[in-house]
């Protein structure tokens, strides 16, 4: 399968709220070019389509379908726009890039937002201590 063509048709305009706050999609049209060589990973469906609006050649991926069984070592850098709250769906995301076949270092870069959500305790609890985000992780955060 093309990763291009992944899910293309899966939402329509009219199903997907657009929200005012778009800091992550104004971070990565200024910051990342669209020439292939970037795949974005995100959890949710609206994410993906908005992304699809503003990126015609990178990939823009589920952060859970593509979290497993998929080679991304021929692209240079992913972005994880938003986390999942298990931390082996997190690994297996990362470990995507990496594989024998890689011929360059390997670039991730994970978006996170500090307010207004829940971001930055999500990615404190599963990328740096290695713990699922769970209720108590939640009630230690607000």
């Amino acid at each position: 399968m093309d990763l291009l063509d992944y899910g293309k048709d899966q939402i329509k305009d009219e199903e997907c709220t657009k929200l005012k706050q778009q800091e992550k999609l104004d971070y990565c049209i200024s910051n990342y070019p669209d020439d292939g060589d970037t795949v974005f990973m995100a959890n949710f469906r609206c994410t993906r389509w908005l992304w699809r609006k503003y990126f015609k050649l990178n990939p823009i991926l589920s952060a859970i379908s593509f979290a497993e069984g998929v080679d991304l070592s021929h692209i240079n850098k992913m972005v994880i726009i938003d986390m999942d709250f298990r931390t082996s769906k997190h690994t297996q995301r990362t470990a995507r890039m990496a594989n024998h076949n890689r011929t360059k270092p390997i670039i991730v870069d994970i978006l996170v937002a500090d307010k207004p959500g829940v971001g930055l305790a999500v990615y404190e609890a599963v990328a740096i201590k290695k713990e699922n985000f769970v209720k108590a992780s939640y009630e230690r955060a607000i």
